[in-house]
Formats: C-alpha cells, structure tokens, sequence
C-alpha cells in the first residue's frame, strides 16, 4: 500500500504545549472510531470515523449518539490516504451496513432529523443509491443480509417513526407529547392500555416486514409480515430463518434474569423461490435469542428453546432440517446444553457448528465441555469457555495464554504463546453487529488467522494456520485495537491508542515502518495526566488506584472515593482511567484536573448473601484508609462519590459510616420495592415493546441487587436494604442527581431527598431533563461538571455557591 511520506508526517506531527488539566471541554471535544469492514477480495477497508462529540446536530438517539456522528472512510490498499467514501451531509450521521460478498457493493445507514434510510454503494463509482425503505436495526442483529452481490434482505418498520433501538432517546418524549394533546383536545381519550390476561388485548409488538430488493432487476419483494427481532439467511441462499415476538413472556417460578424478555421468541422459515412461510418453534415453543445458526453447508438449522414455561435449564438444543421439514435434538443422548450467565445474569446458549456438524458446551459430569455430535457419539474438545472460533476442520481457541486448534479427529495443537491473545476485532461494539452475532460462541474465520498478542515487546499482531506462523508486526500504541487486514501481505490495519487517549489509525507490515493513515483526539496532546499509585486492597490479588493531579503542594489534598462494588482491578493492568470516555460523571480525570485527589477502590459483590447493603460502609473505610496511610490525601475532607449501584453505595455509606464529610448518589436506586417492576423509560407510554421482565424484575431477583425474591414475600429484605429506610441514620450532606428518563426511578431521588428534608437532614436534588441513566447534552454535561466541583467545594471547604450554572 502507498502513500507519501509528507502526509504520514504531517499526520504525526503534533504541536507542542503547556501541560495542562484535564476538562470538561477535553471530553466534549472527543472522536473516535467505530466499526471497520474489509472487502473480500483484499481491495480496499471501511472503517466509521466519528466526529467531535459536540458536532452532533442533535442528541436524540442516546445512547447510539455516535450514529448521528459518523463518516464512512475508505482506505484503498493499492494506495491512498483515508478518505469519505462518498458524500455525506455534516447534519447527518452515516455507518456500515455490510460488504456484499465479493466486495462490489457495501450497504450503509443514514440517519438525518429522526429518519434512518438504508443505502447500497457502488464500490467502483462511490455512488450510493438509497432505498425507499424504513429500515428496522433489531438489537440482535441490526445488519441487513446479502443474498449474493446484487440481492439484499432488509426488515422494514411498518410504522414509519425512527424504529427501536434508535428511537429509544425519544420515544417518550414524542408519545407523550401525542397523548398531552389528545387530552388537551377535550375531544380524544389520551389512555394507554396494557393486560396481562390473555385474550384481553392484542399484544402491541412492533410490524416489519421483509423485504428482499433485486439491485439489477430493481425490483422489491414483500416476503413477510410479522413481529421479526432477526433474520439469518442459510448458506444455500434458499431460506431465511425470522425470529418472530410471539405472545408476552409470563414470569416462571424461577427468580426472573436481566435477559429475560418482553416476548416469548418464535422461529418461522420462510423459503425465498416462492415466499412460502412455515413456523418451526411456535405455540408452546420458546427459542432463546442469542442462537441462530444454519450450516455451513446447506439448510439445517440451530436453536434453543424450551417448551412453555418450563426452566430453561430443561430447553435443548434443536436441528431442524429445512428441505425436510424436520426437527431433532442436535445433541444424543441427552446431553445438556451449558447456558451462559454473565455477572448481571445475560443468558446465552453456546453453541453453533464444526463442518457439517453441530458443536456444543455442554454440561457432563459436573463439568463443561466444548463437544461435537457426530455418529450418535460425542467426541470432547478442550478449553470449555474460552473465546473461541470456528473452521471448516475444527476450533481454534484462546486457552489463557495459549492458542489452540483442535481439529475434528481430535488432535489438539499449539499454535501460540504469549501473556494476552485476542483475535481481531473490527466492531468496537455489540451495537456495530448486534446481540447474536457478537454472543457468538463459534464465529466463522478462514485461515490464515490475525491474532493480536501481547508480550514484553508490547502489542503484536501475527497471522497464523496450522502450518505456519507469520512473523509478527508490531503494533504501535500504549493500547491497541487489531481490525484485520490483508493475508496475501500479512499488512495489518489497527487503532493505536497512546495514554493521552490520541488514537491513531495504523497499518502495519512487518520489517516495515507502521504508517500512519489517521490520527483523532490531536487536543488531548498538552493534557497533564494524574500521577497513578496502586494500594493493596482488601480483595486478594486486587489493588485500589489513587489518583492525584501532578501539580500539587505538600498539603495533603481532599480526596474523592469512587465506588462500585463488584469492580475490581488487577494488579497488572493499568489505572482504569481513560481520557478518550465521552463521560461526564464519576470520570477520575475530571475530578483530579479540579484538584482532588481520587480514589478508585476495588470492592467485592457477593450477592449470594441477597444483602446488598450488609458491610459496605466498612468497605468504604477501608479503602479510605489505604489512602490515608500514603499521607497524600486528608482524612478529614473526604467525600464518596457514586453512580448507580456506585451511587447506591454512597447512600448505604452515609448511613454506615461518619468518617467522610458528605456523599454523592447519582441514578441510585432509594426503595427497592417501589423500584421493584419497574417500566422502561423509554416504552412507558405505548409499551410497543412490551412489558420487559427483565428490566421489571431482573436487577432486583438476580441482578446487582440479587434480592433473589419478591418484595411482597420478603418485605423486610427490601426494606433493610432500601437507603429511603436508613434516614434517621445519616448525618452529613447528600447531593443527589437524577435524570428524568432514568430507567432507576427519577422519584426515588425524589422520595430520598423528601425524607431527608422531613428529617431535617442536609440535601441538595438536580435533576436533568431528558436525560437517561447517563448524559447525553454537552449542555447537561458541562452543567453537572460545575454542579458537582461547586458543591464539593462548598461542603470541604465552605464555598458559598455560585449563581448561574451549576450553582445550588
């Protein structure tokens, strides 16, 4: 690949300056880069390039504002300097769709004033020709399918409006403005209605249809209406597998998880010669989201469901042959399926195909292994959980520190070693390619592999197959990002990042110097960085990280806690701060650019206990004591700090403890049972999602909360750990901030500051409009900034408050 030896200087050079702090303005002035896309003939890649975060035209679309602030960029490999792809309008937002398969075209979104359109470019001309189509971007998969180079399937939102998830930062806003003026009008009924009886009402649900649209032709097949999450397309091209939203979930006996859903998940096939539509999994047949898998050789397809409301530990893995209309279990035996659980409980089933054949985690014997069904056997594979991939011969997975392929035959082999491995990754997201495809336990990959690795040398990237290793190349940065590349050179392209938060955009070659095509974040170049210092923590092998601002006196500095209990940091890694987050609240950077010191401790979880409060005020004194025992920081001006279950620690904090002058609760949930069932903020006027139970109950039951039961069964649980409960308890001043478009209840701050007042304790509320569990308005943020430094200067050092912005 070409390109002059001026431009890559000319993109290096940076201007030198006076160090400086670390600001709000640093963070609203942040770009970055978002998903890459190679083409399959090795010609060219596309890779989302955002704009500063305070250009956005506006910020509608939390938390996908990066949407409305991308350029598509295109890097060719016979040369050339990144460049847009094709013309794109600075009030809107662009990102990709997907490569067809041999690189001719590229489908793209376009998201402008709340209207998402679906484009197709000529990857020879650069012309993008846009389709007449109100795409639907599902969370599971979000990317329309090609059907060869001039054939696309896309679902379609019936309704018109920007579809969810996109239309999740202003749904509410717009549906409740409708209903206002419905009551307003003295002439119509502004009512919502919503039952979980059956028969009462028809579910609401969200209308799409598919369509398949001929590009040579110019033609547009309507092939199906429905309720669709997501669509897969068999390697035959013959059909399209839709998950289908089928009736309202209905809560089992069993403690409700963050991933169950509003729906039970039906499975339709629908076959594209003749757009006949038959349903595989219906009824009494409910599919799990994250798998949908046909075979690399043809039409049979894989899933998980379970029939009814039986557990989902009793679901089992289905095989449905299209061509034959059958179904069987795809695992003999009765071999169970192992169900992943994430830390807040996301359920996943892993499994997908090896060859022709189905492969699975499985549990056997008390432990879980990675199998193949085959001739009414099962053979073992190694490494169960690890990240692994799928070839057409066998599984090539990262063991800790060890690469490892394990053939079909069951040999295993070495490929690599090193202290960190990962395989490329082009999506810098779940939201660049959806829930599915991202919880993948066997992602496709062809040999040769680009693996990154990490070694005394620092970041490396090699491409490997089990006849050969590549020689490694270098990749620059403090941290690095490999996207993938072109194996006929073994050139890299990766996103280096330097501890100022300065990305670069690199491609690589070994025995070559990197090149620099791209650099972002050029004014994070004169910031002064905290000094970092790790402290023994309290959890074995973890440390707590002080931070404090390298311009400071002999004066021991006011000191500003953290928390979040079940965030833990290893001793081995870097301070976990990063100056290229788009983050306004609880950000380190920003408070020790004021002048603070901050302390970032690790904290345990253990919710087996289903006492989410017990301890933590003691936690909190720990850690503050390792920070004392420095000297740096003042024991007497000390302040707790927290978002969401952070914030809730604070809360339980001021209640358990009188060592720190005062605490800061932000989206902290106060009453656990009026919390309890909540409705997503987002979808409370029509409920056109439906009722989510995991959202409803998930963080109570199984989630951070880990209450593990229901608050009209065990009152006393919720109410001893509710801070609204601890009132008479707390002594020093509280801040609490809250958003009205919180999915933790607004009226729980509200609730916390009106029993404090009554209880004559010290409170401030700041509440922001329109705003979620997180910001999203530069407005909003540059307010909370000043909010929070004034109020932690009045109460440590008795500042009266300033008028104006941020005053209290």
């Amino acid at each position: 690949m070409r390109f002059t030896a001026v431009a890559a200087l000319c993109l290096l050079a940076t201007a030198p300056a006076q160090a400086r702090p670390y600001t709000i303005d640093d963070v609203l002035a942040l770009e970055s880069y978002g998903r890459a896309a190679f083409d399959p003939k090795g010609r060219w890649t596309i890779i989302e390039r955002h704009r500063r975060y305070d250009q956005a035209a506006s910020y509608d679309n939390f938390p996908f504002n990066d949407r409305a602030l991308g350029v598509v960029m295109r890097v060719d490999k016979a040369g050339g300097l990144l460049r847009p792809l094709f013309e794109q309008e600075a009030n809107a937002g662009y990102w990709i769709g997907a490569p067809s398969p041999s690189g001719t075209r590229l489908s793209v979104f376009r998201l402008k004033e709340q209207h998402l359109s679906i484009g197709v470019v000529d990857m020879g001309s650069g012309t993008v020709r846009w389709l007449p189509l109100n795409p639907a971007t599902p969370l599971l998969n979000p990317v329309p399918i090609w059907r060869g180079d001039d054939q696309l399937l896309v679902l379609e939102d019936v309704s018109g409006d920007l579809a969810y998830p996109l239309a999740i930062g202003s749904r509410f806003q717009r549906e409740a403005n409708e209903q206002w003026a419905r009551t307003t009008s003295g002439k119509l009924a502004g009512v919502t209605r919503i039952s979980n009886t059956p028969g009462q009402m028809p579910p609401p649900g969200a209308e799409r249809r598919l369509h398949l649209v001929d590009l040579m032709k110019g033609s547009d097949a309507i092939l199906a209406s429905g309720r669709f999450a997501d669509m897969a397309l068999s390697a035959d091209g013959h059909w399209v597998a839709l998950t289908v939203e089928g009736a309202p979930s209905r809560p089992s006996t069993t403690p409700v998880t963050t991933s169950d859903l509003a729906w039970d998940l039906e499975v339709d096939l629908v076959r594209l010669s003749d757009g006949r539509r038959r349903k595989i999994c219906g009824g009494h047949c409910n599919m799990l989201s994250n798998l949908l898998s046909w075979s690399p050789d043809g039409a049979r397809l894989l899933f998980f469901a379970r029939q009814g409301d039986q557990p989902w530990a009793a679901g089992s893995l289905v095989l449905h042959d299209a061509d034959r209309a059958s179904s069987v279990q795809a695992l003999p035996g009765g071999a169970q399926i192992s169900l992943g659980d994430g830390d807040w409980g996301v359920r996943t089933a892993l499994a997908g195909w090896i060859g022709d054949r189905p492969a699975a985690l499985v549990d056997r014997n008390g432990e879980r292994q990675w199998q193949i069904s085959g001739t009414g056997s099962l053979s073992r594979l190694p490494c169960p959980s690890a990240p692994a991939m799928r070839l057409t011969d066998g599984i090539l997975s990262r063991c800790g520190n060890t690469l490892l392929w394990s053939d079909d035959k069951g040999n295993d082999q070495s490929l690599l070693t090193a202290m960190s491995l990962s395989f490329a990754a082009p999506g810098s997201n779940s939201r660049d390619i959806g829930i599915r495809a991202s919880t993948d336990a066997l992602p496709d990959g062809r040999w040769p592999v680009p693996i990154q690795k990490e070694d005394a040398k620092g970041h490396q990237a090699l491409w490997v197959s089990p006849k050969q290793k590549g020689d490694a190349v270098r990749l620059p940065g403090r941290s690095a990002r490999l996207l993938g590349g072109w194996p006929e050179t073994h050139e890299v392209l990766s996103i280096g990042t330097n501890e100022k938060g300065m990305a670069t955009l690199w491609l690589s070659q070994a025995g070559r110097q990197a090149i620099a095509l791209d650099r972002l974040n050029r004014h994070l170049n004169d910031v002064e960085l905290p000094e970092t210092i790790k402290i023994a923590s309290a959890v074995p092998g973890k440390v707590d990280w002080l931070f404090l601002p390298k311009r400071r006196g002999k004066a021991p500095l006011p000191l500003i806690i953290l928390p979040y209990p079940g965030e833990t940091f290893p001793a081995d890694k870097p301070a976990p701060s990063d100056p290229a987050a788009i983050s306004a609240i609880v950000n380190p950077l920003l408070l020790t650019g004021q002048g603070y010191a901050v302390l970032q401790p690790s904290l345990p979880a253990d919710r087996a206990l289903s006492e989410p409060a017990r301890g933590l005020g003691a936690l909190l004194e720990r850690a503050a004591d390792g920070a004392i025992a420095t000297g740096l920081v003042d024991a007497d001006r000390m302040i707790v700090y927290g978002h969401s279950f952070g914030g809730y620690t604070a809360l339980v904090g001021a209640a358990q403890s009188r060592r720190f002058k005062g605490f800061i609760a932000a989206s902290a949930p106060t009453d656990l049972a009026s919390s309890y069932g909540r409705l997503s903020p987002h979808d409370r006027v029509s409920l056109t999602d439906g009722f989510h139970l995991g959202a409803a109950y998930g963080w109570s039951e199984t989630g951070q909360g880990h209450l593990a039961s229901q608050p009209w069964r065990e009152p006393e649980r919720y109410a001893r750990n509710s801070p609204v409960t601890m009132i008479d308890a707390i002594q020093d001043p509280i801040l609490l901030i809250h958003n009205d478009l919180d999915h933790v209840p607004v009226w729980g701050a509200e609730q916390m500051y009106a029993a404090l007042t009554r209880a004559g304790k010290p409170a401030t509320l700041i509440r922001y409009w329109g705003e979620g569990h997180s910001f999203r308005s530069p407005g909003n943020m540059r307010d909370l900034n000043t909010a929070v430094r004034t109020w932690i200067d009045h109460i440590l050092e008795g500042k009266a408050p300033q008028r104006g912005a941020g005053g209290l």
